[in-house]
């Protein structure tokens, strides 16, 4: 029964690993940037967002944003986009494509599945050398 404990508690400990710290590293994220005010990349909607953060044209996150919006928000709601664009804001999307689903899925299946087979060999030769 201990030993059932101990194999979730490390699978749990693994899957958690994987899911917050290393899954979205499995391919380079793709980085966009466009103009405060105008719509973002279509496929941006059904993407796994990594982050998403006003930004200057470069795609470094502006510290200033809020600033900038409250001064642009007194002036005609019409000229809110044309006011963020003349101080430079941009919009900054980091994020992993919904095409790459299969992809991930593919090589988690890897890592659990490779991990299972190097358990299985560990065990074969434990009892096979405890056996001898």
């Amino acid at each position: 029964m201990l030993a059932i404990g101990l194999a979730f508690v490390g699978y749990l400990t693994l899957r958690l690993v994987i899911q917050t710290w290393i899954r979205q590293n499995y391919v380079a994220p793709i980085r966009k940037v466009w103009p405060f005010g105008q719509p973002g990349p279509a496929h941006l909607e059904t993407a796994w967002s990594l982050q998403s953060v006003p930004s200057d044209h470069f795609g470094h996150p502006s510290a200033n944003a809020d600033l900038i919006v409250a001064t642009c928000a007194r002036g005609p709601k019409t000229g809110i986009a044309a006011c963020a664009h003349a101080h430079g804001l941009y919009n900054l999307a980091v994020f992993q494509s919904a095409s790459r689903f299969w992809l991930f899925q593919t090589i988690e299946t890897a890592i659990f599945a490779g991990l299972a087979l190097a358990l299985l060999a560990l065990a074969v030769w434990w009892i096979h050398n405890r056996l001898s």
